[in-house]
């Protein structure tokens, strides 16, 4: 019984616990959101192998901008299409109600893996 507790708090405290941070992490590379999209696109093996689990910046126009139903900050790169989704965080609020559909901008993140697009989180403005 106690051992359950003690599971239960624990779980509790790493839910609650703050997410590390990579404003002051050192990006792996640098890369535009349309080669990054490619790279995926032409070989997602080898694309994770480079980029996944990785802090990167990158760098694109942005197509959207919105608040997620978590009230996390997005931005989604691209020109034609949607290349890279970038969930952002909630320090980067307020930096995000300033953008503008069309403006070029970097963005450093922890790439995740590609679903439709190519996604980061974590995400910070690095203009």
């Amino acid at each position: 019984m106690v051992l359950i507790a003690v599971a239960m708090v624990g779980y509790i405290v790493l839910l609650k616990w703050p997410k590390a941070s990579i404003k002051n992490q050192s990006s792996a590379l640098y890369i535009s959101a349309s080669d990054l999209y490619l790279d995926y696109t032409n070989d997602e093996t080898k694309a994770a192998s480079l980029y996944y689990d990785k802090v990167i910046t990158v760098e694109g126009s942005i197509m959207e901008h919105y608040v997620d139903e978590n009230g996390a900050p997005v931005v989604i790169l691209g020109i034609e299409s949607p290349s890279v989704l970038a969930t952002l965080e909630p320090s980067e609020a307020t930096k995000v109600e300033s953008l503008k559909s069309g403006s070029s901008i970097r963005i450093k993140g922890l790439c995740t893996g590609m679903l439709m697009e190519v996604t980061l989180n974590k995400g910070v403005i690095i203009n």
